[in-house]
């Protein structure tokens, strides 16, 4: 298993690698709320829900999940689940706006990247775009090791855009445990393709306006935060950079 591991990103090259890349200069527009933001709110509800949750106060004790073993708070799995579901949104609604002629036009550099942070919690690769084409990645199987502690596993799987197939594992398997039961249902009712389109239109506009002014661009990062309980906002900025994630290999 350890072998598979050492092509994969880890989280601290995604993160090395996007301070290192530059603003795009001279386009402010592109970086104006109304043309690049998404209203996540009723996705980070479920982790403000559970943080309050008294039945999730206590640490797990070495339970075994599908992403390896967790062993931390009991919300801090319904913190995972929310920045999964998160993750897939940005990721599946970014793959349909990449199917617009207006990204071919905006998309400069052979390697393009979608990444997606929480204020430098989590730094997630949504895409990954090599010579046109959307770099596959492995399945979440082969990239964690199951005797691991969960949150390095989920680390490993959103740095290398791992996001559907253990967001389905890791709900399927907190369905049937109780204290989670609630938290499922919340996940379930979630209005993610509503959401996806949101990106994607969102996606579409920011390309359309940066066409508009000739900008050069390699990159997106799309930030989230909360500025009150209950509320969350995700802004996009382009960015340009001369160097790939894999030159951070011995970060």
């Amino acid at each position: 298993m350890e072998k598979s591991h050492r092509k994969l990103y880890t989280w601290q090259m995604i993160l090395n690698f996007s301070e290192e890349c530059d603003e795009v200069e001279g386009h402010v527009l592109l970086r104006d709320p109304y043309v690049l933001s998404v209203d996540l709110s009723p996705v980070t509800k479920l982790y403000n829900k559970a943080f309050r949750d008294k039945n999730l106060q206590m640490n797990h004790k070495n339970l075994v999940t599908p992403l390896g073993v967790a062993s931390r708070k009991k919300y801090e799995l319904v913190k995972i689940l929310e920045w999964l579901c998160l993750f897939k949104i940005f990721q599946e609604g970014a793959i349909r706006s990449f199917k617009s002629p207006y990204f071919a036009n905006y998309k400069t550099q052979k390697n393009w990247y979608l990444l997606v942070s929480e204020h430098e919690q989590a730094k997630c690769l949504a895409a990954e775009i090599v010579h046109g084409k959307i770099k596959k990645t492995q399945s979440f199987k082969k990239i964690i090791d199951p005797k691991k502690e969960l949150l390095n596993n989920y680390e490993k799987c959103i740095s290398n855009g791992c996001v559907e197939e253990p967001l389905q594992a890791i709900a399927t398997w907190m369905e049937q445990v109780s204290e989670y039961e609630e938290y499922v249902k919340i996940f379930l009712d979630l209005p993610i393709k509503k959401l996806e389109q949101q990106i994607t239109r969102t996606l579409i506009r920011h390309y359309k306006m940066a066409i508009r002014y000739k900008a050069i661009c390699g990159g997106l990062i799309f930030d989230w935060y909360s500025a009150n309980p209950g509320e969350s906002e995700a802004f996009g900025e382009p960015f340009y950079h001369e160097k790939k994630i894999k030159d951070f290999a011995h970060s």
